[in-house]
C-alpha cells in the first residue's frame, strides 16, 4: 500500500474525528444548559452531518485498506 495513500486518509480521519469531538462538546454544552430543543435539532442535523462526514471516510477507504480499518 502507498505510504502517502494510507497518510492522507489518516490526516482525512483526523479531521473528521476532530470535528465530531468538537460537535459533541457542543451537544454537552447545549444540554448542560437545558437547551433540550436546540440540542435535539443539533443532533438531528448538524451532529449526523459530522458523524455520516467520518463514516464516509472510513467506508471509501475501506476497500483499499483492506483489514488495516474497522467497520462503523
Amino acid at each position: 500500500m502507498d505510504a502517502n495513500y494510507e497518510n492522507r486518509f489518516r490526516s482525512q480521519a483526523l479531521g473528521r474525528l476532530e470535528r465530531l469531538d468538537r460537535g459533541l462538546a457542543k451537544l454537552y454544552t447545549l444540554t448542560k444548559r437545558g437547551e433540550n430543543e436546540k440540542a435535539l435539532h443539533f443532533m438531528d442535523n448538524e451532529l449526523k452531518d459530522l458523524y455520516m462526514g467520518l463514516e464516509d471516510i472510513i467506508k471509501a477507504n475501506r476497500d483499499t485498506m483492506g483489514s488495516q480499518i474497522g467497520t462503523i
